[in-house]
């Protein structure tokens, strides 16, 4: 028996070695990410959406490890580009609601800081839930029938997934904060073909 796991959602961890101890947190400034209407257990985030321009030895080793990634799996030879990147703030008891990144292809977040079994996970949904009218719990799921993936994060850990991929932050139980640098990546310069060939160059100023 053959089975093909086709259009598969990928959801990739992988490593940073260099030295980043340049993150420090003591003069960032958090918003919640609700301003206008504040739930005491939403994590805040940082005002400023841009923080990698700050740290531009991490942006750059950021992305090169998706174009690495992006060249060796999946065979995408375009250029990239991040585009926006804040930090998260994540107090014990606090979590986030499911969401997706839009206006981004590709999303990842860097963990820098040190973590505990009681920090909180990022957990992803299943694109796929909703194209099914059934709903049958296996006694024990697998890659064939997950419709939740958590991770744990690991110092120095970087998980991407696609951005239209439905994701939350659990509660966080630890007492220590948990902190975190998410980001967003987009496809720059030349890509598609035909009617849906773009060119990012097109609206440069």
């Amino acid at each position: 028996m053959e089975i093909l796991s086709l259009f598969s959602t990928n959801i990739i961890t992988t490593f940073i070695e260099e030295d980043v101890e340049e993150l420090k947190m003591s003069k960032v400034k958090f918003t919640s990410i609700s301003p206008t209407d504040h739930n005491p257990q939403t994590p805040d985030i940082s005002i400023n959406l841009r923080v990698l321009k700050k740290y531009p030895k991490l942006e750059d080793l950021l992305l090169k490890k998706f174009v690495e990634i992006a060249g060796t799996y999946f065979n995408y030879k375009n250029d990239f580009a991040i585009t926006t990147s804040w930090f998260t703030r994540v107090n014990k008891g606090q979590y986030s609601q499911p969401h997706v990144h839009k206006n981004s292809f590709w999303s990842g977040v860097y963990y820098f800081d040190d973590y505990s079994k009681d920090s909180a996970s990022i957990e992803f949904m299943s694109p796929l839930v909703d194209f099914t009218d059934y709903y049958l719990k296996p006694d024990e799921e697998n890659e064939f029938t997950a419709t939740m993936v958590s991770i744990q994060p690991k110092k120095n850990s970087i998980v991407f997934f696609p951005s239209y991929i439905e994701h939350k932050v659990s509660t966080h139980k630890d007492n220590a904060t948990r902190y975190s640098l998410p980001f967003n990546i987009v496809p720059i310069g030349k890509y598609g073909n035909g009617d849906s060939f773009y060119n990012t160059d097109w609206f440069e100023r």
